[in-house]
């Protein structure tokens, strides 16, 4: 699901000199970088019942998903859905 709702949305990567992006750019816009993705996809996931947490360095982002009680990650880029 999440696969269909978030692929036809291109990714931009700023590094240090990005603009703010949000799910809503992902979702109506279809744009935006690892932040939008990673926020656009814990939308999907937890209106999916699934307990979600975003994790972030510096200049990265990305989603963590509990499925029977372990944690997996999911890049805030497309290259994982």
């Amino acid at each position: 699901m999440a696969q269909s709702i978030l692929s036809d949305a291109t990714f931009t990567d700023y590094g240090s000199a990005r603009s703010m992006y949000s799910a809503y750019q992902i979702f109506y816009q279809h744009k935006g970088d690892c932040d939008s993705m990673a926020h656009a996809m814990q939308i999907v996931f937890d209106m999916n019942g699934f307990k979600t947490r975003l994790g972030y360095t510096t200049h990265h982002a990305w989603l963590e998903v509990q499925v029977s009680g372990k944690w997996y990650s999911f890049e805030g880029s497309f290259n994982d859905i």
